[in-house]
């Protein structure tokens, strides 16, 4: 059984076509950016007191929001509540006198207790 490769080549008339395409695309990209530009200096020029960008965005646009995702989630919430409680002093219970006191405060006070100061 003879089996036989193709050739490793690519037929020129395919790339010659594929160039054509990119070399178009890119100047029908040129061409309509320099439009584009040369509209927008057109209205600039127009405008006698120097007109700065933001005359040219739409009314349109309305609230942009600026959480990407909306509010927290609960565990967030859960998760700023403990960080902002590790953080704070407050009362335990004031009959028996505890008191809760930020974390670093507490491991200072703790280890002054042990004997060994940080």
């Amino acid at each position: 059984m003879d089996v036989r490769q193709d050739p490793d080549r690519v037929p020129g008339r395919l790339v010659v076509v594929a160039a054509i395409v990119v070399v178009v695309t890119i100047a029908v990209s040129v061409v309509a950016v320099v439009l584009m530009t040369g509209e927008l200096r057109g209205k600039l020029r127009s405008n006698p007191q120097g007109a700065a960008w933001e005359e040219h965005i739409p009314a349109q646009v309305g609230h942009v929001e600026s959480a990407p995702f909306g509010d927290a989630t609960d565990a967030e919430r859960e998760a700023l509540a403990a960080r902002e409680h590790l953080a704070s002093f407050g009362w335990v219970d004031r009959t028996r006198g505890r008191v809760h006191v930020p974390i670093d405060v507490a491991m200072d006070l703790y280890l002054q207790q042990q004997g060994r100061a940080r």
